[in-house]
């Protein structure tokens, strides 16, 4: 009596790419909620190849291979073509890189001269552990976490001494670029002189800082001390400092000191959610401008560039623009 064995590993092999994805970037780029549609077209593509392999052959580990193949060729393609791109134009390369290892594979599986009963076994361990890990790494970082300290309100007097008495109250912006670093740092680095822009915004009434340094090199601790108006020396000593949680800042992100003062004076808060979860909505905003449903999650944006050509790419956002917010007086707005 012949056992039929268990053909897993091309789709686990389809899910391994996106939760190693995930599981590296866990606390600070990725929820739960992100992991669906790339593990849906992953594991569908794994299903498309799987039912096309019939057509090749009847023996399920040779089509199990050919599957793993398929995969492999679906998740791997647009990183093969950037390494090519040094010799090759991506337009030559992207066909035969497609069509090539299938080919291959499908000659090796229809003519029946391999037995891939001991790869089928070897493969269904191996990756289900890759998996495995991968996926209890992305669960500890995805954990609920110690809500990080939140900083104490200014006293009443001070606030009431910052607002200009009689006078309307001026509509504030804050726009944070990702990135966008000054004109040294652009000019070493990029050979690009952004002085003529910088002297356009002085000439306009704009106050540029002539040597403007980061409170922080990671933009969420960056952000929180910025909004906060204070270093997160205590939350370092609270958490440890060696703690690589970085999710634990997020919370100082969106119940920030600035949000909290200018509502105190008055001002409307509207803010536009970004594709970096720190910044993916603000349950304390009066007004969130798209609607944070609306947007395509930087893990989202990212992933599908495993199996594209970056080249070729388009997609609806950018780390470039983690965060941007307005805030204006009584009938206005303020974006942080």
């Amino acid at each position: 009596m012949t056992t039929r064995r268990l053909v897993a590993y091309p789709f686990l092999a389809a899910t391994y790419p996106v939760l190693g994805l995930a599981a590296a970037n866990g606390g600070d780029l990725v929820s739960a909620g992100d992991l669906v549609r790339p593990l849906a077209i992953s594991l569908g593509a794994a299903v498309l190849a799987w039912l096309l392999s019939r057509a090749v052959t009847r023996d399920i580990d040779a089509r199990g291979f050919l599957t793993f193949i398929g995969v492999g060729v679906f998740s791997a393609h647009g990183y093969a073509i950037n390494i090519l791109a040094r010799w090759v134009p991506s337009g030559v390369a992207a066909l035969p890189v497609a069509i090539l290892p299938v080919l291959a594979a499908g000659v090796l599986a229809w003519r029946g001269r391999v037995s891939f009963g001991p790869l089928t076994r070897y493969l269904n361990l191996v990756i289900a552990i890759m998996v495995a890990w991968s996926g209890a790494s992305l669960l500890w970082r995805l954990r609920p976490r110690e809500r990080a300290i939140a900083f104490e309100d200014l006293p009443l007097q001070t606030i009431a001494n910052a607002a200009p008495s009689g006078k309307a109250l001026p509509h504030l912006f804050v726009i944070v670029l990702d990135k966008y670093t000054g004109h040294r740092s652009l000019k070493a680095n990029f050979g690009f002189d952004n002085t003529p822009f910088e002297r356009t915004l002085e000439g306009l009434g704009f106050v540029v800082p002539r040597a403007a340094r980061a409170n922080y090199m990671h933009t969420f601790l960056a952000l929180a001390a910025m909004l906060n108006w204070e270093y997160l020396d205590n939350v370092a000593r609270r958490i440890g400092s060696e703690n690589p949680d970085w999710g634990i800042a997020d919370p100082l992100i969106e119940d920030n000191r600035t949000w909290r003062t200018l509502h105190r004076l008055g001002y409307r808060f509207v803010f536009m959610p970004t594709a970096y979860p720190a910044t993916g909505h603000n349950r304390y905003a009066d007004l969130q401008l798209p609607d944070p449903g609306r947007l395509t999650h930087e893990f989202e944006a990212v992933c599908p560039r495993m199996c594209r050509n970056r080249r070729h790419r388009s997609t609806g956002s950018s780390r470039q623009s983690r965060a941007s917010s307005t805030a204006s007086a009584p009938s206005s707005s303020w974006l942080t």
